[in-house]
């Protein structure tokens, strides 16, 4: 669950008897993400990036990659996600939201970004 001061965040308390939560490891070479103005590239197993559409913040990586990764990680689980979230191992405010919400897992501010950007997610 996500928590904020401590206490779990809303609405998760109302409903977390009706949640549950899958972790997959994707390890990557590198820590953080690409910001391409300042020229920092790194080898991450997602392609982790900042600067999508130009936006500073917004932080995305390849669906494709995370999906053969979901794919490969849950095959014959019977699991079937209605959500998708990324820690990105990076501490520059930023995420984004979509089929894959991602957030800077390592950012001072990262429960409430991942709350923010599950909430601009699409169910699967």
């Amino acid at each position: 669950m996500l928590y904020t001061s401590g206490i779990l965040a809303d609405p998760f308390p109302r409903y977390e008897q009706f949640f549950n939560v899958y972790k997959i490891d994707a390890v990557s070479s590198q820590s953080g993400a690409d910001i391409p103005s300042q020229g920092i590239y790194v080898d991450t197993a997602l392609d982790a990036t900042y600067e999508a559409n130009n936006i500073d913040r917004l932080l995305t990586i390849n669906p494709w990659k995370a999906s053969r990764i979901r794919n490969q990680e849950l095959a014959d689980s019977g699991i079937t996600p209605d959500m998708q979230l990324v820690t990105v191992n990076g501490t520059k405010y930023g995420g984004s939201g979509g089929r894959w919400a991602t957030f800077a897992g390592g950012n001072s501010n990262a429960k409430e970004i991942a709350l923010h950007e599950l909430g601009h997610s699409s169910k699967m």
